[in-house]
């Protein structure tokens, strides 16, 4: 028989024709899964897709509440810091450090972890812990794209403050650096160095220290991790996962409803 295929989307909002339900009773739809490619019903398909629903709504309210949770850490650390509570302020925005690493792994947004791990470091020059403090502002520049021109604004940073963050700053300007070769499959996939897109194998000229990686691709799940940078060359490896329930010859996420007959 004329070979005949079906492509439908992962979004959950799936409404059968009755031509589509004629041609997977007929034919079948085949679906790639982890254990491999199965034929399923129209019955099962739709079963499948509001799974697919209620999983991507779940994994919206958790990023939601953890968004809400590292927000009103920041909040609550910036607040002690004006107030001089700078026990507090170290406690709080160590804590929203944390949510905000959990938030990045999740959404690859840096800017949430910038922010938390520059007033902690700010909180801790407030402690008297100097070294800690140099240890974290020097960590949030590593991470940053614009780490050798970002400026603090006066208007909200006291002098001693900026003057401390810019000593960081020269620092790492003049520090060691390090070159990472890209070995990433598949080769088309889009990677971002520090938030920074990637057009070629290789990252040149980083300072050493912790720097964030995430690699994407089209019916690949999404890889998002730190990656620590010593003086020379270094080399970066990954294997990008295939999406669970992804159909043959094409990705639930990208396709629209389509069929030939």
């Amino acid at each position: 028989a004329e070979e005949k295929q079906l492509l439908l989307p992962l979004n959950g909002d799936v409404n059968l024709t009755n031509v589509e339900r004629s041609i997977i009773s007929t034919i079948g739809l085949r679906i790639q899964t982890s254990a491999g490619i199965r034929t399923v019903d129209p019955r099962d398909l739709e079963a499948y897709m509001e799974k697919q629903k209620t999983l991507a709504g779940s994994e919206k309210g958790k990023i939601d509440a953890l968004k809400k949770l590292a927000d009103e850490q920041m909040s609550s650390g910036w607040k002690a810091l004006q107030q001089l509570q700078n026990k507090k302020a170290v406690s709080t925005l160590a804590k929203a450090e944390r949510a905000h690493t959990k938030l990045l792994l999740e959404t690859g947004d840096l800017s949430g972890l910038l922010s938390s791990k520059l007033h902690l470091g700010i909180a801790l020059l407030r402690s008297g812990r100097k070294k800690a403090a140099k240890k974290k502002l020097y960590e949030m520049l590593a991470l940053d794209k614009r780490r050798e021109s970002r400026k603090l604004n006066p208007t909200y940073y006291a002098p001693d403050i900026q003057s401390e963050y810019k000593a960081v700053q020269d620092k790492q300007i003049k520090s060691a650096r390090g070159s990472v070769q890209l070995i990433i499959t598949p080769a088309d996939s889009k990677v971002r160095f520090d938030g920074v897109t990637i057009t070629t194998n290789q990252v040149d000229s980083l300072p050493t220290g912790k720097h964030f990686v995430e690699v994407l691709a089209d019916g690949y799940e999404p890889e998002r991790k730190f990656f620590q940078v010593t003086e020379g060359n270094n080399q970066f490896e990954t294997k990008l996962r295939p999406v669970k329930g992804k159909l043959e010859g094409t990705d639930f996420a990208t396709e629209t409803s389509i069929y030939s007959l």
